[in-house]
This record gives structure tokens, C-alpha cells and sequence, in this order.
């Protein structure tokens, strides 16, 4: 399995990183929402094999240039 980069850091870091000066608007917000959302229901409902994702927290939450969210580290 190939692992992106993704440029952003984690969702936690745009949250509560003190050193991080960006605040994510709403609209940016509800995009994030809307992929995490996507990648959550990829993996419980469109593959063979449902995967639960065990510790979710914004952690885990991996962002990309465009600030599309990632469900990483699910520990299979």
C-alpha cells in the first residue's frame, strides 16, 4: 500500500496547534466534514469487508493541499 503526503498535517494541528496561525473557516469546516464522512463510509459500507475504524479523533484525520480530509492509521 502506497501512503500520499499529505502537506496539511492532521485535522488536530488546524485545531490546536498554537504555532499554526490559519483558521479554518466554515466553509472550510463542513469540507473537511464532508470527506471524512465519505472515507467513513467507505470503509464501513462500500468494500468487501467493512473496516471499523477503532480510535477516531482529529489525530487521524489527514489533510491534503486542498484541505481534503483522509482517514488515516485505522490499524489494519
Amino acid at each position: 500500500m502506497v501512503m500520499e503526503f499529505m502537506s496539511q498535517e492532521s485535522l488536530d494541528y488546524h485545531l490546536h496547534c498554537i504555532e499554526n496561525n490559519s483558521e479554518l473557516g466554515l466553509k472550510s469546516r463542513l469540507s473537511i466534514l464532508k470527506g471524512f464522512a465519505h472515507g467513513l463510509a467507505y470503509l464501513h459500507d462500500y468494500r468487501p469487508t467493512a473496516i471499523v475504524h477503532g480510535a477516531l479523533k482529529p489525530s487521524k484525520v489527514l489533510l491534503d493541499e486542498t484541505l481534503t480530509a483522509h482517514v488515516g492509521d485505522f490499524g489494519t
